[in-house]
């Protein structure tokens, strides 16, 4: 049953998103107490550049291969379209790593910190872009069991040496010398894994052409898409100087523990809907978004509401309470503007089964722009709430273009439920009214009460009639079979 395995993936992804959440919560607290806020703002900086660099380097080619091998069942044609990837993303990152590493002086006095750093920067490009087209492979061909495990391990021993570099007295280049080792194992790991399975293949590039066709447009969209949701700390660190960073930079964190909820549907969508699209299963496309939509909307926006209401607890706890005084009134516009993209990734997928990859391209340019200029404007006369505000109001319209080129334009519509909308606020206002009652202060009493609102909010879900027993009772079994059955 196709819904029994696509559950079961978005269960899966979002068990690696959960990871994502937790390093990410366990890493900020670490560097910002002990080393504090100006180094943070240069261990953002150095994330934020490995970030733009990637989908630049691969040239659209990792996410080619979910559209035109998913599938494919020719094994030779796997293996050509592979490999032939694999050539020309291996020849753009080792360029990229080329351009750091001779650059790196004048990038290290940006970024106010040390020039080993920068050069150990390089090296980080190609791995990473290296194992995005690992991580790829099996996302193509759904093995997202084995996608989990090859994560979760490089999540995990990512945050135990992060943690171990700074402990130890290593401090930042520790910090930045385990994001190294952890790429470079894991990219050798999973290349013996993918060899085993393909082989070996000198590339023909004979659908190289049709690759670039389709990936390319991709890169004015990802390089905006960067623009739009990281250039802020550059410029943050070009007017206000790289401390603002560090305060902004942990708002930011905490209010993007939203995105966990989008990334299994923005994950498994793409290969799952092509499938369909392509056997003219365009019911079944349908119900796929709409199931998506719900179950996302069911999961935001209640977090909007709480992050906004526990902004400045949360960011005392995780960080310092000097980074809170100045960074609190960020979470919510950040918040907000996090679940508009997760609802423009689901409306965006209509652009990719009908292969108008260009039109996004477009909407990203143009809010890429939009953005840098409200940001030149905004920033110095308000400083990182300027930033925040800059977030909110792109991602609408940004939001807003999709959704009109997706139902009117192409006319491919799926039912949105606005009384399903109007009941997950009602219950979000009800969680919220409770969580203000209890007005938790310390880590423990915080967690507990996002426990009671949490409870509380799905209760009222069910009241409402917004997510049936028959469901809450199907994504249970799910789960249960789930772990009862072993990796593939």
């Amino acid at each position: 049953m196709p819904y029994r395995k696509f559950t079961n993936d978005i269960i899966i992804i979002g068990l690696i998103q959960t990871i994502l959440f937790i390093k990410a919560f366990v890493v900020l607290p670490v560097i910002t107490k002990l080393l504090g806020p100006e180094d943070y703002g240069t261990w953002v900086q150095i994330l934020v550049t490995v970030s733009l660099i990637t989908p630049l380097a691969t040239l659209g080619l990792s996410y080619t291969l979910v559209r035109f091998l998913a599938g494919e069942n020719d094994k030779e044609r796997i293996k050509d379209g592979f490999y032939s990837a694999a050539a020309a993303i291996l020849a753009m990152a080792g360029t990229a790593g080329a351009v750091i590493l001779f650059n790196s002086g004048q990038i290290a006095n940006f970024f106010g910190n040390g020039l080993i750093l920068v050069q150990m920067l390089s090296a980080i490009v190609i791995f990473e872009c290296l194992n995005d087209l690992l991580f790829s492979y099996f996302r193509t061909f759904q093995q997202i069991k084995k996608y989990f495990v090859f994560f979760a391990s490089q999540t995990i021993a990512e945050v135990a040496l992060v943690i171990a570099g700074v402990f130890l007295g290593y401090g930042l280049f520790g910090a930045v010398l385990s994001l190294l080792l952890v790429r470079m194992v894991n990219f050798s790991v999973m290349g013996i894994f993918v060899v085993k399975k393909i082989g070996i293949a000198i590339p023909r590039f004979t659908r190289i052409k049709e690759y670039l066709r389709f990936g390319l447009p991709t890169i004015p969209g990802n390089i905006s898409s960067w623009v739009t949701q990281s250039s802020d700390r550059f410029l943050i660190s070009f007017f206000l100087g790289v401390m603002f960073v560090g305060y902004y930079a942990p708002a930011y964190t905490i209010a993007s523990s939203i995105g966990l909820f989008i990334t299994p549907f923005s994950f498994l969508l793409p290969a799952a809907l092509s499938k369909f699209f392509d056997e003219k299963n365009t019911s079944m496309v349908k119900a796929y978004l709409e199931y998506s939509l719900k179950f996302y909307l069911a999961l935001a926006i209640p977090s909007v509401f709480g992050l906004s209401l526990l902004s400045k607890r949360l960011i005392t706890i995780f960080s310092t309470p000097e980074i809170a005084a100045h960074s609190y009134g960020v979470i919510p516009l950040i918040a907000a503007s996090v679940m508009m993209f997760g609802v423009y990734v689901i409306f965006s997928q209509i652009l990719v089964i009908f292969k108008k990859t260009y039109a996004l391209g477009n909407v990203w340019i143009f809010a890429a722009v939009f953005y840098l200029i409200l940001d030149v404007s905004l920033i110095p006369a308000f400083g990182i709430l300027g930033a925040a505000t800059t977030n909110c109001i792109t991602f609408f319209i940004i939001l807003s273009f999709v959704w009109y080129y997706s139902f009117k334009k192409i006319g491919f519509c799926f039912k949105v439920d606005l009384e399903i909308i109007v009941k997950i606020f009602l219950a979000s206002c009800v969680m919220v009214a409770i969580v203000a009652f209890l007005d938790p202060v310390t880590i423990l009493a915080v967690l507990g009460t996002i426990m009671v609102g949490a409870v509380s909010y799905g209760v009222f879900l069910l009241l409402l009639g917004v997510i049936s027993k028959k469901e809450i009772s199907f994504l249970k079994n799910n789960i249960l079979m789930l772990f009862s059955r072993k990796t593939n």
